[in-house]
Order: C-alpha cells, then structure tokens, then sequence
C-alpha cells in the first residue's frame, strides 16, 4: 500500500490545479498585456539597434582619425603625438 501523501503535497497539488482553472478571461487579459509589452520591446529593440549603428560609424570615425599620421596624411611629423609606431620602433631599437 502507498503511504498517504503528505500535507505538502497536497497544498501544491491544490495550487496547481488552481492555476490551471484560471478563467477564461484572466488568460486573455495576461495575452493582451504581453502583446503590450512585446510591442514596446520591441520598438525599443528597434531604437537599440539604430543607435548601435551609428555608434559604430563613430567609433570605426574616430578609429580612422586615430590610425592617421605624418606617414599616411598630410600631417606635418610634429604632429605625430602618439610617438614612435611600427617598424620605427624595431629601428630605433625598441622591442615591438
């Protein structure tokens, strides 16, 4: 013979079968709340991934500007404040 289930089990198994009579129209008012909230997410997505994307041409911008030098722009050497790059490294005798 099985032992009785305990009084904890069975108070989940009442919750349970509570939580699966909810009515009708509960459960139709929790859809039209997560159409809501989709919606907005995903209007907020879209307004996420706008601004990714001019981050990005920002900072591939700024990269750009950045990697310029005396060597490959019209930058007077004086201009070059990022010191030695590269290959003058190794031939001023710096380790790369």
């Amino acid at each position: 013979m099985a032992p009785a289930p305990s009084i904890r089990m069975r108070i989940f198994a009442a919750e349970a079968v509570a939580e699966l009579a909810a009515s009708r129209e509960d459960r139709l008012a929790l859809i039209a709340v997560l159409r809501e909230q989709n919606v907005v997410l995903a209007e907020r997505c879209a307004g996420l991934e706008e601004q990714n994307e001019r981050l990005t041409a920002r900072v591939a911008g700024l990269e750009r500007r950045l990697d310029r030098n005396s060597k490959n722009s019209n930058f007077r050497p004086s201009q070059d404040v990022f010191g030695l790059r590269g290959n003058e490294t190794a031939a001023a005798g710096a380790p790369v």
